[in-house]
């Protein structure tokens, strides 16, 4: 299946065009979503990070100057500071539905950058960041079972994970029993 013209690809690939930089205007940030004006379109919070927004520009910019036809509403699928929201029970919530958040990031170069994001723009916040592999100065390490029970036994109100499975976070229901 081929997404992009083969042509283009080539182009970007192999040629030094300079792409026509578009106006982008942040209106509103928060720390998952944006709000902001692109070549005179508004674009009402969308789910990225201004933490990613410079590359989103670039991309927009490639699209624009290119027949490539985009879609700003897949960004909630954006793999990099995925925010979860969960309840007192971990239970998955809807965005923006919990003051707990699980953040999972897959790239280990990413997390120290995220980190500091958060630090910079919610100093607020109760902070934790735990990674398994990755090596980060500052961060607890710990293994899936060690990482349960670390967010189960620290108050939070964000977490930055490198990416586990969320479902191991969902407690069991004990049953209650006459004996």
């Amino acid at each position: 299946m081929v997404l992009v013209p083969h042509s283009l690809v080539r182009d970007l690939a192999l040629q030094e065009r300079r792409i026509p930089r578009k106006p982008l205007q942040v209106l509103q940030r928060w720390l998952f979503e944006t709000s902001f004006l692109y070549d005179g379109e508004y674009h009402r919070r969308v789910r990225i990070s201004p933490l990613f927004l410079s590359t989103l520009h670039t991309l927009l910019d490639i699209a624009h100057a290119y027949p490539l036809h985009y879609s700003l509403a897949s960004l909630e699928h954006f793999a990099h500071f995925q925010p979860h929201f969960v309840d007192a029970a971990f239970r998955l919530c809807d965005f923006g539905k919990s003051e707990r958040v699980i953040i999972t990031e897959s790239d280990c170069a990413l997390l120290a950058l995220e980190r500091q994001f958060l630090a910079d723009n919610a100093p607020w916040a109760t902070q934790l960041t735990i990674t398994r592999h990755c090596q980060l100065p500052g961060a607890q390490r710990a293994d899936l079972k060690e990482l349960k029970e670390i967010l189960y036994n620290t108050p939070f109100r964000y977490a930055l994970c490198e990416s586990f499975p969320l479902e191991i976070l969902q407690r069991t229901k004990e049953q209650r029993r006459l004996f």
